[in-house]
């Protein structure tokens, strides 16, 4: 009997083998889109906001008209927003008139050396709440007109606000620029290339040509645009637009991830431009570490106070990294709007969105004490106070921490409920009013107000009482704060904080920024222990304190004794993951001479250099970068004919910067090196080099004279100090003696606990035969630091001298 099967079960099994076949064959299909990518060579462009907002309209539409967009804007009846129908201001006896000709906007004011001239306004600056206006100076023929010549920023702003035209003064500058001044709206102060051009463009390229002393800048896009944060976009654009149902796989949607379970890439991101900082590789891309190009600078005197509140203008990512927010993962977008840049919730909402605890725990009498709908009880007034800078622009400390008046009895720093409650004093009305905010009445104390200190004390005591009383008082364990009375003292330079610094290197509970803060700060202190904490914080995991560690030993780099333990510390950096680290470690090592490194340390040294000299003229403003230059060449040259490289330095900087500290003191330095390595030069030859040694010195004596002579009354001690002891030896150098003893001895005065002032001024009196008065020096130096055996050594010679 023959068996057959089914015409339907054939057809059945036929269908389940074409359905098998098809999905193999599918996914064979789909495997193979997704695993073919674009080649590894295929580098992204920038393709400009018209691509982007094809698809991304809703994005595009919140964008336009935000601050980035109006960050920069070519100067026409629809950016420019001040009075130029012939309006007029007078500053300092300048009297500044503003017109237009036609479609152009232009301004008479001073100019170079001091002589009125017309200006046209070729890009505004910002929209609120002022905006600053740019003129074009120095355009060489060979640009291209979509390129930018050398860009300065004129110091007459538009009040938005109040519609009226100010002029915008340095900080702490009162008085009338000279037009030779690095700070006169034409000098390099005032540079858009190099001051301000990366964070108001897109895409922003820029050349020093220094044989021809001219500027060339290129932009993609003269705004803050889609590309400067998200990354040029034509690779995105070309995978958006294929016929794949995939992204890559390796690049994936080929823009920077912003988003995602790390919050590392954004916040890097936003403080390229965000932050306090200083370039060092140009060509950033978003989604790349911070620190490949950029240095953060860390707690400064000149920035932040003891405790890390905002000092100066530091834009706000300083301030951010110390909060627990930043180390809970919060990120800039949970509380900005990134393509509006507004706040996404009104009021206390932005911070009640996330503290919800119960609900109203927060955002009641019962935490904050003060009647709602006043300033007391709005979250940001007490936990992110406000600094008005550029005389109108007023931005929040984002260290978000609780108000410490205690700290203010304590240490002098300020606090929230004192800046509120400024009507509790005494101060007559007339002079309150005068003062204005908060920061005025500290510059007041700073400058010597002691009524006002007198006043202020007397309510940060008030203010204190009232915290104990509603909140009871901090523990020690709780203390937001807790390095704040280590970096007051280490500032001071008190010998007993040493051991406090070392242990608050290795603190990990302590922010990275206050752990680089104090390496920096442990450098003025000496022995063992101090070199293992220095050692030890090498091989921090954050860059910035390892780099801050690297810094510190640069610090003994001319003592032979200490070179081999140098190099063995420094050398493994030669090759760590950051470009910052590596570049300060080879600058460091530059000057090591053969046999004290591996050649494969050398060949990354060498590298590592080439780099870091081939970005000079597109990190570092023209002039500084030849000042690094040539320190460069003199710290690394070993003969006669390799120091003519520093030398060639030197003499360009003081071209670009005639009229800047620095360079003169070391061309003096480098033609006494060269004399001294070539005694065998004509008389004449020599005569000449000492005159022109001599020359360079009185320029400089002239120009620290009118440097510190400038100095406002609130500058910080430790600041005058630097720039009187700076002076005196000056003075010493071109021999006017009796002047210099007045100006080393003043510097100490300022900073008695500085070992190094002690020290010269010791050095001096022995120069000239006051062995008294070198011995208590010596006596001094020898409490601040009892384990340095070269003062115990000076002591014991200058003992002997007068036996």
């Amino acid at each position: 009997m023959k068996f057959t099967v089914p015409l339907k079960s054939r057809l059945s099994r036929f269908a389940w083998c074409a359905l098998s076949m098809s999905f193999l064959l599918t996914a064979g299909i789909l495997f193979t889109d997704w695993w073919i990518c674009l080649p590894d060579d295929v580098v992204s462009n920038y393709v400009g906001r018209q691509s982007c907002i094809k698809c991304h309209t809703n994005q595009a539409r919140q964008w336009l008209g935000s601050h980035h967009d109006l960050a920069m804007d070519v100067a026409s009846h629809k950016s420019v927003l001040g009075d130029f129908e012939g309006a007029e201001l007078s500053h300092h006896g300048v009297s500044s008139r503003f017109f237009r000709q036609g479609d152009k906007y232009l301004v008479n004011t001073e100019g170079r050396e001091g002589r009125m001239g017309d200006f046209e306004i070729k890009y505004t600056f910002g929209v609120e709440p002022l905006q600053q206006y740019l003129v074009e100076l120095d355009r060489s023929s060979g640009l291209l007109p979509e390129d930018v010549g050398r860009l300065q920023v004129l110091p007459l702003c538009w009040d938005t606000e109040n519609r009226r035209w100010f002029h915008l003064d340095p900080p702490d500058v009162n008085e009338k620029i000279s037009s030779d001044d690095a700070l006169h709206w034409t000098g390099d102060a005032q540079n858009w290339n190099y001051m301000c051009s990366d964070c108001h463009s897109t895409n922003v390229q820029k050349w020093f040509d220094f044989d021809t002393d001219t500027y060339h800048a290129t932009f993609s896009e003269v705004d803050v645009s889609c590309e400067a944060c998200h990354g040029p976009g034509s690779v995105h654009v070309e995978l958006a637009t294929s016929s794949s149902v995939f992204w890559d796989r390796k690049r994936g949607y080929g823009l920077a991830r912003l988003k995602g379970g790390s919050s590392r890439n954004e916040i890097d991101m936003c403080a390229t431009c965000h932050s306090r900082r200083r370039m060092i590789q140009a060509g950033y891309i978003p989604g790349k570490p911070y620190h490949d190009f950029f240095v953060n600078e860390s707690l400064l005197p000149h920035l932040y106070h003891a405790d890390g509140q905002i000092l100066d203008e530091v834009y706000v990512h300083g301030s951010f990294v110390q909060s627990k927010m930043y180390h809970k993962r919060v990120r800039c977008t949970n509380c900005h709007n990134p393509h509006t840049t507004e706040l996404k919730y009104e009021g206390n909402r932005v911070c009640t969105s996330c503290h919800q605890h119960p609900a109203g725990k927060y955002d009641s009498p019962a935490h904050h004490h003060h009647q709602p709908g006043t300033s007391g009880a709005a979250c940001v007034d007490c936990h992110m106070p406000e600094k008005t800078y550029m005389e109108v622009d007023p931005r929040r400390d984002h260290q978000l921490q609780v108000p410490r008046p205690d700290l203010s009895v304590q240490l002098g720093t300020p606090n929230a409920c004192s800046g509120c409650h400024l009507e509790r004093t005494r101060v007559n009305p007339e002079k309150r009013e005068a003062l204005g905010e908060y920061s005025n009445w500290l510059d007041a104390v700073s400058s010597g107000d002691s009524e006002i200190q007198s006043e202020l004390e007397e309510l940060d005591r008030w203010a204190a009482e009232k915290v104990v009383a509603w909140y009871g008082g901090p523990s020690r364990e709780k203390q937001d704060h807790k390095f704040a009375a280590i970096l007051s003292a280490a500032r001071r330079g008190v010998p007993a904080v040493e051991p406090l610094l070392r242990k608050l290197c290795k603190d990990r509970r302590v922010p990275a920024i206050v752990r680089a803060t104090a390496v920096a700060e442990l450098v003025q202190f000496e022995g063992g222990h101090v070199s293992r904490s220095l050692s030890d914080a090498l091989q921090d995991r954050d860059p910035q304190v390892r780099l801050a560690a690297v810094d510190a030993y640069q610090v003994n780099l001319g003592n032979t004794s200490m070179l081999e333990s140098i190099c063995r510390d420094l050398a493994p950096l030669l090759d760590d993951p950051r470009r910052a680290v590596r570049q300060a470690a080879a600058r460091a090592l530059a000057g090591v001479p053969p046999g004290g490194l591996t050649p494969q340390q050398v060949e990354l040294r060498e590298r590592t250099l080439n780099e870091w000299r081939g970005n000079l003229g597109r990190t570092e403003a023209p002039a500084l970068a030849q000042m690094n230059l040539g320190i460069h060449y003199e710290q690394t040259a070993t003969s006669a004919k390799e120091l003519e490289r520093a030398i060639e330095s030197y003499e360009k900087s003081i071209k670009l910067a005639p009229n800047v500290v620095g360079p003169r003191s070391n061309l003096a330095s480098v033609l006494e090196t060269r004399l001294s390595l070539r005694p065998a030069l004509e008389e004449q030859v020599q005569n000449r080099l000492l005159g022109q040694i001599k020359e360079l010195r009185q320029q400089e004596l002239q120009l620290l004279k009118r440097d510190l002579t400038l100095l406002p009354d609130s500058v910080l001690p430790a600041v005058r100090a630097a720039m009187t002891h700076r002076y005196g030896l000056s003075l010493y150098l071109s021999g006017n003696l009796v002047a210099a003893r007045k100006a080393l001895e003043a510097a100490v005065r300022l900073q008695p606990n500085h070992p190094h002032y002690l020290f010269l001024l010791a050095k001096f009196y022995e120069s000239q035969q006051d062995s008294d008065r070198a011995r208590q020096a010596v006596k001094r130096l020898l409490k601040l630091r009892p384990e340095n055996e070269m003062y115990h050594v000076f002591f014991r010679e200058l003992q002997a001298d007068s036996n």
